[in-house]
């Protein structure tokens, strides 16, 4: 093999021959577009125009490579998912998905039956002038300039290609080591010993660091030569086709085959030269005899110098070669045929297969990654702009967020892409809130159990409220059952209780607010605030009695209520700002010392004056910051009751100076009472336990005749979801699943809520997710701004109404291309062999959309786990019978059978 261009890497940048004159520095671009199996006209019209602008970018000291390539290689990233499965541990039920999911695609990575397409843009600047005995400052100036250029270049890339749903990634030093290393080492692909990270070394160059041997030729009259054990070949484009058109090298792009490279090197033609060229050969053809076919080519060159002239188009000068490789010397053989038969349909191109092995090395080394100023010319062809950007090899596998995946699913012809619930580096990481969209029978239920099941390890806490017990077996593989709201039940929801929390205005609100349901509001919006102030004074009241009782049977406890406010003071001093609640305070103290923060820990066992906490709970003017603070101890039992409530009401009407709606609240809350008409459901000591992994309420036993105690339910439940996440620390992880989003929504208060979990729970590290069957529900709502706004993550499935895929858009920057396809999506139902639910996943993490499509093939297990009618429920609860209640073990045998 004769001599190689060597290069540097150093500052993310490529330094070709050494920062010298000759020399040339540059930097690779890794590009994400959505796949354009199923594209439409439009979206392709755009691409063309927006590719002719990037192509405007180079000029005669910046050369162009766009290169294409696709393997299989998706072995760093599910190494990584099998190495959290490891780490996280958890429940079997999640770690059994987890290596089941990271089975399946090993499985197809070691038989090559997964496709990655990889389209890099490399710009490269060829270094000029004298640098000879130059000094360390101008070798430090000269890569700052490069730098900047590179970052306009980054810039001018993302503006064409993030409208059209593109992902632009500069490349850093290690991932230029990497393209290199592979380039000349095929090995690597499927070698599972190589660790780059460990090879690569900025000291060395890159011929040092990855040519680890000769190429040598097969035969005489061979186009194949042998590197690393592998065969390859190249073929280059001899002659343009007759005509263009953008989408046309999907015949390339899209071969039944892998590991073959396409590579387009671009440099600007000149104008002027090649106007006057043309105008001699036109002459040339004028005086000459003129045929039927020579006339045709004088229209073709008249036509090219008007162009020329008036800047219609712009000139260039290109290299298109296709290089294959392969162990099996017959299988490289077939794959460079297939790869001319591709070239010969694309508008009757012609190609060219070297064989003599300087041509051979000539043509290779034009493949090396971001090298596009060799002086190499033959088949160098004349192209305009136009023609060009119909030529480049744009295809690319969407990935979604792949490299921090917490779930993992298959992509179309063979990809594979990755979810994320959380962004952002270890201990400061951020939930990306999300919601779901898709008709009935798209699969939601089964795709949503998935997702929560391969997520799962990283949460500690999950709450779903729905209604149909979708998520029975789900909430049981976590040895957790569903809560059952319904009339008479053993389950009670004491509105009063804190759940340790310290009396804040938050509860003193919901309490009101769970009594106004209740009561129910009155048409007149004036007597509706009197009742509301009415119950609000009632709230307080209650409260502040049941305090004076409890510190008078627990003198100890109200000394530590004290000590506890003293230490609220000195945090809020010390870390937070000036007006603080003390509930937040408290709230910022817990989570601090849960954390084992040092200092938290010496304020928590300090002793204050006994003198001063003395003198504070004697002081009437801290009896509200007390109580506040002593309703961290105050156990359930001790908590206010409706029933006592109703008393309280009841005293209150019989004085002289009561409001006459005094009496009137009392006979509407009475019957809410335990010896009404639904139980103990909203009186007596709080038993619903929220401590557990998996907590899941389910509202469809609640009859429709009794729509009040759903909405009172539904406020309750979510009330005290809020409270058992703002008890949690805040650094672990925790979610809430609201099934069907516009149900919920429809209940009193319904929308404040939802607004307060989107908007309030991220400082929780919440992850909160939704699901509706049709954007247009919530199109017009008042919550929309506030779950649009502050969703960052959307799964779209299965929409035929193509006015509610264009309504969705409305609220996030999807691209034509994506809208077709999921009005597009196939029906699992209609799918005899293989069936699978199609998604599009949607993340605006940094200011740009990620997209991509999915394709969910649930396996046995989690079709069992997810079945949802209700001849399943029946049949799951017997079942579950016979395996002691262990929906796993259940699961397990049935997959088995």
């Amino acid at each position: 093999m004769p001599k190689l261009i060597d290069a540097y890497l150093d500052r993310d940048l490529i330094i070709y021959r050494g920062l010298q004159k000759g020399g040339a520095i540059g930097r690779g671009y890794s590009i994400e577009l959505p796949d354009t199996e199923n594209t439409d006209a439009s979206w392709l019209m755009s691409l063309e125009d927006n590719l002719r602008i990037l192509l405007r970018l180079v000029r005669p000291e910046l050369r162009l490579q766009v290169t294409w390539s696709v393997d299989s290689d998706y072995r760093r990233e599910i190494e990584r998912y099998r190495e959290e499965t490891e780490r996280l541990g958890g429940d079997r039920w999640s770690v059994k998905a987890r290596e089941e999911r990271y089975a399946r695609y090993d499985r197809k990575i070691r038989q090559r039956q997964l496709r990655r397409e990889h389209l890099t843009f490399y710009y490269t600047s060829k270094i000029g002038g004298k640098t000879k005995g130059a000094g360390r400052q101008y070798y430090d100036e000269l890569l700052q300039a490069a730098k900047r250029e590179q970052a306009e270049l980054e810039q001018a890339l993302r503006g064409q290609l993030t409208s059209l749903g593109g992902v632009v990634t500069p490349m850093t030093d290690l991932d230029h080591f990497q393209e290199f290393y592979r380039f000349f080492n095929p090995s690597a692909f499927e070698n599972e010993a190589v660790v780059l990270e460990d090879l690569f070394d900025p000291t060395q160059s890159v011929c040092d660091m990855c040519f680890n041997g000769d190429g040598a030729p097969v035969g005489a009259r061979s186009s194949l030569f042998k590197l690393d054990g592998f065969y390859q070949g190249v073929c280059v484009l001899k002659t343009m086709p007759k005509f263009t058109h953008i989408g046309m090298t999907r015949l390339l792009t899209q071969l039944d085959i892998m590991d073959y490279q396409i590579t387009v090197n671009i440099e600007a033609g000149d104008v002027e030269k090649d106007r006057i060229e043309t105008e001699g050969r036109l002459a040339r053809f004028e005086r000459g005899k003129i045929t039927a076919s020579i006339e045709a080519t004088i229209q073709k060159l008249r036509t090219r110098v008007r162009r020329l002239a008036t800047n219609e188009v712009v000139p260039y000068r290109m290299h298109l070669v296709v290089r294959c490789w392969d162990r099996s010397e017959e299988v490289c053989s077939s794959k460079l045929s297939a790869i001319k038969n591709a070239m010969l349909k694309m508008g009757g191109s012609q190609s060219y297969e070297p064989s003599l092995p300087t041509s051979v090395k000539n043509y290779w080394q034009l493949t090396m990654p971001g090298w596009a100023w060799s002086p190499y010319q033959d088949y160098k062809l004349y192209v305009e702009d136009v023609n060009l950007a119909d030529l480049l090899p744009i295809s690319s596998t969407p990935t979604g967020d792949l490299a921090e995946a917490e779930a993992l699913y298959d992509g179309p012809r063979g990809a594979l892409m990755g979810c994320v619930t959380f962004v952002g580096n270890k201990g400061a990481q951020r939930p990306e809130h999300g919601i779901m969209f898709g008709a009935s029978g798209a699969g939601k239920s089964v795709f949503t159990i998935d997702l929560l099941t391969q997520t799962a390890p990283y949460f500690d806490f999950t709450a779903i409220v729905e209604e149909g017990l979708s998520y029975n077996l789900f909430t049981r593989l976590y040895d957790c059952e569903p809560i059952i709201v319904q009339p008479n039940g053993a389950l009670t929801f004491n509105y009063f209780d804190t759940r340790g929390l310290p009396l804040s205005a938050d509860q003193l609100g919901g309490a009101t607010a769970v009594a106004h349901l209740m009561a129910g509001p009155p048409k007149d919006l004036d007597k509706d605030r009197i009742r509301q102030a009415l119950l609000a004074k009632q709230v307080e009241r209650i409260y502040l009695d049941q305090y004076e009782s409890w510190s008078m049977r627990h003198p100890d406890q109200r000394h530590e209520a004290a000590r506890r406010c003293f230490i609220c003071r000195e945090w809020g001093e010390r870390r937070l700002p000036r007006g603080t609640t003390i509930s937040d305070v408290w709230l910022d103290f817990s989570n601090a010392l849960y954390e084992g923060d040092s200092e938290a820990r010496d304020l928590n066992g300090k002793e204050f004056d006994p003198g001063k906490i003395d003198d504070f709970m004697n002081n009437p003017s801290e009896t509200g910051e007390l109580m506040c603070m002593a309703y961290t101890l105050i156990a359930p039992e001790d908590m206010p009751t409706h029933s006592q409530f109703v008393e309280m009401l009841n005293l209150e009407s019989r004085q002289r100076r009561a409001h006459p709606d005094t009496g009137l609240l009392q006979m509407l809350l009475e019957p809410w009472g335990k010896n009404g008409r639904y139980g103990a459901i909203l009186d007596g000591v709080n038993n619903v336990d929220l401590s557990k992994k998996v907590v899941h309420f389910e509202l469809s036993f609640i009859p429709e005749s009794a729509k009040e105690l759903r909405d009172v339910a539904a406020f309750m439940i979510t009330n005290d979801v809020r409270k058992e996440i703002m008890r949690r620390p805040r650094n672990i992880r925790k979610r809430v699943i609201l099934e069907e989003l516009s149900a919920f929504l429809a209940m009193p208060d319904g929308d404040r809520i939802t607004r307060e979990y989107y908007e309030r729970m991220r400082k929780y590290s919440t992850w909160v997710f939704s699901i509706i069957q049709q954007f247009q529900r919530i199109k017009d709502h008042p919550v929309r701004s506030s779950v649009i706004g502050n969703s960052r993550i959307m799964f779209m499935l299965k929409q035929p109404d193509r006015r509610d895929v264009e309504a969705m858009s409305e609220g996030f920057r999807v691209p034509s291309v994506t809208k077709h396809q999921v009005a597009a999506f196939p029906d699992p139902s209609e799918m005899k062999r293989d069936p699978f639910g199609s998604f599009v996943y949607y993340h605006e993490a940094t200011g740009r959309p990620r997209i991509a499509v999915g394709r969910h093939y649930a396996s046995k297990e989690m079709i069992l786990a997810s079945a949802t009618s209700g001849e399943a429920f029946e049949r799951q609860n017997q079942q579950l019978k016979q395996f002691g209640g262990d929906a796993f073990k259940m699961i397990s045998a049935q997959a088995r059978s």
